[in-house]
């Protein structure tokens, strides 16, 4: 069995919308069933390229199994939390079999990697979401209730990211690739923070920190890129969502593979669907007027003193 992006398998999109309405739905002929699917198969193809909205599938070979979803709002009485967990099911012949935690584990994931530190969501049931970490919050006035999932503190078994809670520390471990042209190095900025910082990601079990930054970037830009010397070792420790993180982090000079790539100046956008984020080329003469986070990173870049050692403290 395989988890899919419903965007990438959309000729699944209309039997996920006729088993949610067939599980959560309400209508009273045929009629008004086949119309309420096909309201649900077109609002689901405008949000499915929004970067707050995703749907994931299980497939047996061929045979749809199960979804599960992330959206930006799930609950009227609630519209200040955002996002949520929604929309899990599993068909009756594949329950028991350890389906939905496949999900549960796939959806909590991606809503990590998409940069939430916490998921809500309401239901019916009892005692069932707390063993995916979810805590209890209160009961709507819907008599659903309401819970939360922090991201932060619960392992994905899953997950291949070098990433291990340790009682109130994270131990990080990531790679970036720091790529100059014309005296401007390419940094990530994200639109929902005001900070900039050097691209890259989780380094993954078995993989070496070069190896790292060469997908991160291939992931984000979807260009190849080749690293050319190891620049820093940065051991930073930092706050984020009231845990405390202690992260090692190495940085790897890289250019781009094909020559065209290395012309390029203009600011790039993200290829994996994130429209909050961007890359742009900023003057390493320039670095004090922004906010490089880890801060060291802007003076690694200045003093040009390769390979180097930093250690960052930010609390």
């Amino acid at each position: 069995m395989k988890i899919y992006n419903i965007k990438d398998k959309m000729e699944y999109l209309k039997d996920v919308c006729e088993l949610t309405e067939k599980e959560w739905g309400t209508y009273i002929n045929e009629a008004e069933f086949n119309e309420k699917v096909s309201q649900k198969v077109e609002k689901i193809k405008k949000l499915i390229n929004t970067e707050d909205y995703c749907k994931l599938i299980l497939l047996d070979g061929n045979k749809l199994v199960g979804f599960v979803s992330i959206f930006p709002h799930d609950c009227k009485d609630k519209e200040e939390l955002t996002p949520w967990y929604s929309t899990m099911y599993v068909k009756e012949e594949y329950r028991g079999k350890g389906c939905s935690k496949m999900l549960n584990d796939a959806i909590l994931k991606l809503a990590r990697k998409m940069g939430y530190s916490k998921i809500y969501l309401k239901t019916t049931l009892n005692n069932y979401y707390e063993k995916f970490g979810a805590i209890y919050m209160e009961t709507l006035k819907s008599g659903e209730k309401l819970y939360c999932i922090p991201l932060r503190e619960i392992m994905i078994e899953n997950s291949e990211d070098l990433t291990i809670d340790v009682n109130n520390y994270v131990l990080n471990v990531r790679a970036g690739a720091i790529i100059i042209h014309n005296g401007k190095v390419l940094l990530h900025k994200n639109a929902k923070s005001d900070h900039y910082c050097i691209i890259g990601g989780r380094v993954q079990i078995g993989e070496d920190s070069k190896a790292t930054a060469e997908r991160e970037v291939e992931e984000e830009l979807g260009k190849k890129i080749k690293t050319t010397r190891f620049i820093a070792t940065i051991e930073n420790f930092f706050k984020m969502d009231e845990k405390n993180y202690h992260e090692y982090f190495f940085l790897w000079e890289a250019e781009f593979v094909n020559d065209e790539d290395k012309k390029i100046e203009e600011t790039l956008k993200n290829k994996e669907g994130k429209k909050y984020l961007s890359y742009q080329w900023v003057k390493i003469d320039d670095l004090d007027k922004y906010n490089i986070v880890p801060e060291v990173v802007r003076d690694i870049l200045k003093e040009k003193d390769f390979p180097t050692h930093k250690i960052c403290k930010s609390y």
